[in-house]
């Protein structure tokens, strides 16, 4: 128990005097939200299991709604990139002696000059690498899960499809506190977008889970704080 004397709202800050931790007192206000999550029941999408090497908590990024929407801006950017890129790359197999597909149309009629392909080729890259990352996004939609596995000294986190995708590594004997958080910005047009992700504290910051349908990311984050928190009580 924190004594009320020993909380500043205004500063955010709460003394644990048994432990001698500061802690934020927003992080406390959330942690009482996670007492209604139960990690035995998890929501459609969601799962506990263990096996020989530890407890492992998932939950599916599966959203059909937002796959849906990004199919639709994946298509149109790529679609109006390819444009693009048969033309530079179809200039670059004529350059070379190659002669390309019947499909492929010339601009004006001419194969471009290495000087206007090469800087063609050049000022497509950016472009194609987002949209690279807007079709492994769409892919994440309907077949990415996230992944937290306890074992009796570290856990890890893998977020991504099948065997494909990014590992996070913390020490479980570091781990203080595990809550959401949300994180705003202001574009240039004077709109605010939010992003909700899961962060475990653990001497560094694990962040991951902003790509989690809500009900799931939350009991997600309340199971992973339950069985952390517990461990380390002991």
């Amino acid at each position: 128990m924190i004594a009320l004397d020993d909380v500043n709202v205004g500063k955010d800050t709460a003394l644990c005097r048994a432990c001698g931790t500061h802690l934020a007192y927003s992080d406390l206000v959330r942690g009482a939200s996670y007492e209604n999550v139960d990690p035995l029941a998890p929501p459609p999408g969601c799962s506990q299991r263990t096996d020989v090497e530890g407890v492992v908590v998932g939950a599916s990024h599966r959203s059909l709604g937002m796959a849906a929407g990004l199919l639709f801006f994946t298509l149109f950017w790529n679609g109006i990139l390819s444009v693009f890129m048969v033309i530079a790359y179809g200039s670059l197999l004529s350059l070379l002696g190659v002669v390309p597909p019947s499909w492929i149309p010339p601009m004006n009629g001419q194969a471009m000059g290495w000087g206007m392909t090469v800087f063609m080729l050049l000022f497509l890259i950016p472009f194609e690498l987002v949209g690279i990352v807007m079709v492994g996004a769409l892919a994440m939609t309907v077949f990415g899960r996230t992944e937290v596995r306890l074992g009796q000294s570290e856990g890890v986190v893998f977020s991504g499809i099948s065997r494909l995708g990014r590992r996070k590594r913390f020490a479980l004997a570091d781990v203080t506190n595990v809550i959401e958080r949300t994180k705003r910005r202001r574009d240039s047009d004077g709109d605010v977008h939010s992003k909700t992700e899961i962060v475990i504290e653990a001497g560094h910051e694990v962040r991951f889970g902003s790509g989690i349908p809500d009900k799931r990311r939350h009991w997600l984050a309340g199971t992973l704080r339950a069985l952390l928190l517990e461990r380390r009580r002991r």
